[in-house]
């Protein structure tokens, strides 16, 4: 991770195995920037120019655009380039962790055949480079701040959605977690193989102390550098897998403090929604109440106050007539 002191090593040792920086002017936020060897990234202009997508050795193009895009961002040379688009668009409810795993592969597909790949969205600002920096903490291992960074300092003008910051954030224990399993696997198969080799060990140092004199003497000599060699890979598959293992453990512990923060949250925004139901029809009921009482204490004045006219009326009546 880049801190305020300077870049963290992994992204030092990045920048200085890939050495393309160009001194940024503000017209070249509608060229296409070369992030790492054949992978570039931009806006939509570049994939129009048939003469731009030869001189850069463009074979594939990554577009992402969202339908109403489409009739302006379609395949304009599909009988020269191999096109994906995929349909995104830039806006706060786009899922794009759910593309990364189908854009790395082309990506990364076209690059291991010798080809050279444009991403592109529309303005190259948000989208695309999200994908591009995906791409980059994947093959490169580094954080997405550092992969971001890496981008960033090829392309200034990039300014992925907050978003999709967040979801390249949350790319990093998916990508963690993938690759302990894989590392995971890899070991079973280690052992599997090196299982095989111990049995296949073992028929032999059993056919020497049965055909070779001195009986237990030669099939102790004779299997003790095998057990020596199991032993130390043994030791050295669960030094390696132990790590592989700690990662898994550590992406499903997150996972599951993740969904039991989220399980939280809904439960506790429904009770609060439920107890603040309950206080408005508390208060309404309060303030009907309050009303009544209200009213019937005025027509209770009022019933008196006319009772005393009429009794003012008829005193006065018959005073009148004495």
């Amino acid at each position: 991770m880049s801190t305020l002191h300077g870049m963290s090593p992994e992204l030092q040792t990045l920048e200085d195995q890939v050495q393309n920086k160009r001194e940024w002017k503000y017209e070249m936020r509608r060229e296409a920037q070369e992030i790492l060897p054949g992978l570039f990234v931009g806006p939509f202009q570049p994939s129009w120019k048939l003469e731009v997508l030869q001189s850069l050795g463009i074979t594939h193009i990554l577009c992402i655009a969202e339908t109403r895009e489409q009739h302006i961002l379609k395949p304009k040379f599909p009988e020269h380039f191999i096109y994906l688009i995929q349909d995104i668009r830039d806006a706060d409810d786009q899922n794009l962790i759910r593309i990364f795993p189908q854009t790395y592969n082309f990506i990364d597909g076209a690059l291991a055949a010798g080809g050279r790949v444009l991403v592109h969205c529309g303005d190259g600002i948000s989208r695309s480079p999200a994908i591009v920096t995906a791409y980059v903490m994947l093959k490169t291992g580094l954080t997405h701040e550092d992969a971001f960074a890496f981008v960033q300092a090829r392309r200034f003008c990039v300014a992925p959605r907050t978003e999709f910051v967040h979801q390249l954030e949350a790319y990093r224990p998916i990508i963690m977690a993938s690759q302990a399993v894989a590392a995971d696997k890899n070991a079973q198969a280690g052992q599997r193989v090196r299982r095989r080799g111990r049995d296949d060990d073992d028929d032999e140092e059993g056919d020497v102390s049965m055909s070779g004199t001195g009986g237990n003497g030669i099939m102790y000599r004779t299997a003790l550098p095998t057990l020596r060699a199991v032993a130390s890979a043994q030791r050295r598959t669960f030094i390696a897998t132990r790590p592989a293992c700690d990662l898994k453990d550590a992406a499903q512990s997150l996972n599951k403090k993740v969904g039991e923060k989220l399980a939280s949250g809904i439960e506790t925004v429904e009770q609060t929604t439920e107890s603040a139901k309950q206080s408005a029809k508390a208060a309404t009921s309060d303030a009907t109440a309050e009303a009544k009482k209200l009213g019937a204490d005025a027509q209770a004045k009022g019933e008196k106050a006319a009772a005393d006219v009429k009794a003012e009326g008829r005193k006065l009546e018959a005073e009148a007539k004495k």
